[in-house]
């Protein structure tokens, strides 16, 4: 557990509550990261990057911990994955690199100007617009909700393979 806890380190720069990943990012530290998260939106930063450039491997567990933290923090939540990190193919054939505003670098998930709507926590009675609610595909928006319906719908209609 000791080796669990070691993977993550986390520090303050600016504006923004850094949580670096090192190792892998399985079902046995997904959890840890997800609380290590938690702490850091209770904290004073404004944004959330998680870089993960020194993670060898990401399973689901790993993807769902990121993919939850993305929809509580929408445009304030960035992920660090250079083109060639190992675990960036989990995130485009997941379809969570639409999901997720993920960067290669850190250095642009700091630059990036946060508008005024864009706050982790928006203030009461208002409501946090995010990229997980609606993709944006060519002209028009995509509710993600009713994709996923679709998705469902069609697998129910597809006839099932009876066993001998």
């Amino acid at each position: 557990m000791e080796a669990t806890e070691r993977m993550y380190s986390v520090e303050q720069r600016g504006d923004a509550v850094i949580i670096h990943v090192k190792g892998d990012l399985d079902v046995s530290s997904a959890p840890y990261l997800g609380s290590t998260i938690a702490l850091a939106e209770g904290g004073a930063g404004t944004r959330i990057v998680v870089q993960m450039d020194s993670c060898g491997f990401c399973d689901s567990a790993g993807l769902a911990v990121l993919a939850m933290a993305a929809k509580r923090n929408g445009s304030a939540f960035f992920v660090v994955l250079p083109a060639a990190a190992p675990c960036r193919r989990s995130f485009e054939v997941t379809g969570l690199s639409v999901l997720i505003q993920i960067v290669s670098t850190l250095q642009l998930a700091l630059d990036v100007e946060l508008t005024p709507g864009s706050a982790r926590r928006p203030a009461a009675g208002q409501k946090k617009a995010s990229a997980w609610n609606s993709i944006q595909t060519g002209g028009g928006k995509v509710a993600y909700a009713a994709s996923r319906r679709a998705a469902r719908s069609s697998l129910r209609s597809a006839p099932s393979a009876e066993l001998p």
